[in-house]
């Protein structure tokens, strides 16, 4: 979509063109044909009125309004080297204008004045030429050279045709080009802006009024101060243009002005210059006082939204099935003995009371140290438990990663006092399950107690025929470097079976003829031998 300030230029540069085909050539009633001004808007942001700058903005950004300034005195005439005159008293132009910006380097501008001059001395009406006139159009282009940070470079080309009214002191009768270089830099609240231009007249021209109308050398300079960032500031502006074949040299062809004045943001994308300047160098183109009020548009560059992701529906996943009710038994109290504190059950090393910490912390409380001792004892005294694991658990006051951290935290700080205790660390390990896994439903105080817990996991066991791991003598604490001894788990007896003696043959003997030995069960039942007959031999 085009913007506002690209219709605008299009709409002045239309109407440039039927301004300039309507236009005959025409006999010109006095030779004083010439485009005079010395202040004209320049439509790019950031420089102080009538200052060109180097700033673009980016794609799509643009800067339209309309600029007045009231003059007084714009044009005398001198003869022999003292006033003779004053053609033009009072001037009030308008010019309407906009720029657009192509990308964030190029930018196009246009724009076409309307004056109407009123007032004249008698003496030189001849020269005078009262009532609306149009002046030339322009038509232009500015380029960031380069932009180093601080200082930005730009150059400008800007073409003027000749389409204004003659003799009005508004226009030349050719067509001519300005070309040039610019800078701008910004230092905190002050933005400063310089540029150096060269205005191109194919002919070189000697008017009746002692004033020879041909190429100019320009020199603009101005700064800004923000008084209250993007809302108000003071500018200054110098202006000076000057002929190439009189520069340094005074008279009508070397001018130059101050403006003074203040910028106002209405909003961040209207501004308003309002200002007041006069001549220093009684040159053409200079007043005896002018002021200027101009009121502009700034439209931001176009920002290309990115392609919106493709949207995939996804249909709800199926409800879960009805959980089976299981119903656990509650395994019975381990039954203790008086001075018992921690015992073997199972798959776990269970602890009569439970090992108390500081509110919300990981300090194991002092009252609690003789239960972890006592679960050391256990592992050191039976060595056919490998591995060990020290699980924290808490109740559901907090949230899951708070929960999750306070009981991995714990469950490290028991598993630190058994290594300290002797347990070598290749034994023992630990985790956080937080509040996943509960032993008890509910709010209650007494629910919650039983949630915040910490579990012995017997996870791995010697199996029967396998050899006793033997650890290492010593182990330094990971986080101190502190050499600790290390408790050698008790190793059980092996079981002996009793198996018969062999006895020799003197003992064998012995036994059977010992009487007390002898066995009448055993006499009973042997076969009875037959009694010999007669006729046995």
């Amino acid at each position: 979509m085009r913007s506002p300030s690209w219709k605008l230029m299009k709409s002045i540069c239309l109407l440039a063109v039927a301004v300039g085909i309507s236009k005959t050539a025409q006999a010109q009633e006095a030779p004083i044909t010439a485009d005079i001004q010395m202040l004209r808007p320049t439509f790019a942001g950031g420089g102080a009125v009538g200052v060109d700058t180097p700033y673009v903005l980016g794609r799509g950004a643009s800067r339209y309004g309309v600029f007045v300034q009231y003059e007084r005195d714009p044009v005398v005439l001198y003869q022999y080297g003292d006033e003779w005159g004053v053609a033009v008293k009072n001037r009030t132009s308008t010019y309407f204008g906009a720029s657009v910006d192509f990308n964030q380097r190029f930018s196009m501008r246009a724009a076409i004045p309307l004056a109407l001059s009123i007032g004249s001395d008698q003496q030189v009406s001849a020269f005078a030429n009262e009532g609306l006139g149009i002046g030339d159009f322009m038509l232009g282009a500015r380029a960031v050279l380069a932009d180093t940070g601080p200082l930005t470079l730009g150059a400008r080309a800007d073409l003027y045709l000749p389409i204004g009214t003659n003799n009005a002191y508004l226009g030349d009768p050719s067509i001519r080009g300005q070309f040039g270089l610019n800078a701008g830099t910004q230092l905190g609240p002050v933005r400063l802006g310089a540029e150096l231009s060269y205005l191109a007249r194919p002919d070189q021209v000697e008017t009746a009024q002692d004033f020879t109308l041909e190429s100019t050398l320009g020199v603009n300079a101005g700064a800004q101060y923000d008084v209250w960032a993007d809302h108000l500031g003071l500018q200054l502006s110098y202006l000076s243009q000057g002929g190439v074949s009189f520069l340094g040299k005074g008279g009508a062809e070397n001018a130059s002005e101050m403006i003074a004045g203040l910028y106002v943001f209405n909003r961040r994308d209207n501004r308003i210059d309002i200002g007041v300047g006069k001549g220093i160098a009684p040159g053409v183109g200079t007043t005896a006082a002018r002021i200027v009020l101009a009121y502009t548009v700034i439209t931001p560059p176009i920002i290309r939204e990115p392609e919106p992701e493709p949207v995939v529906v996804q249909l709800p996943p199926p409800p879960p099935p009805e959980p089976d009710i299981v119903f656990i038994e509650e395994e019975p109290e381990p039954e203790w003995e008086p001075e018992e504190k921690a015992k073997i059950v199972g798959d776990q090393v269970v602890i009569r009371e439970p090992v108390q910490f500081d509110y919300a912390t990981a300090d194991i409380l002092e009252e609690s140290m003789p239960t972890l001792q006592a679960v050391a004892n256990i592992l050191n005294e039976h060595a056919e438990i490998e591995h060990l694991v020290i699980e924290g658990h808490a109740s559901v006051e907090g949230s899951f990663e708070y929960n999750y951290e306070l009981s991995n935290e714990r469950a490290r700080s028991i598993w630190k006092e058994l290594m300290a205790y002797g347990v070598h660390p290749s034994r023992i390990s630990y985790r956080g399950m937080g509040e996943v896994v509960p032993v008890a439903q509910g709010e209650s105080e007494e629910a919650l107690a039983k949630n915040r817990r910490v579990e012995f996991d017997i996870v791995d066991r010697v199996e029967e025929g396998e050899d006793y791991p033997i650890y290492p003598d010593s182990y330094l604490l990971p986080w101190s470097g502190t050499e600790i001894e290390t408790i050698q788990p008790v190793v059980p007896e092996p079981v002996v079976e009793e198996t018969e003696k062999e006895l020799s043959l003197e003992e064998q003997l012995d036994q059977l003829l010992d009487p007390d030995d002898f066995d009448e069960d055993a006499l009973d039942d042997t076969e009875p031998q037959e009694e010999p007959t007669e006729e046995s031999p």
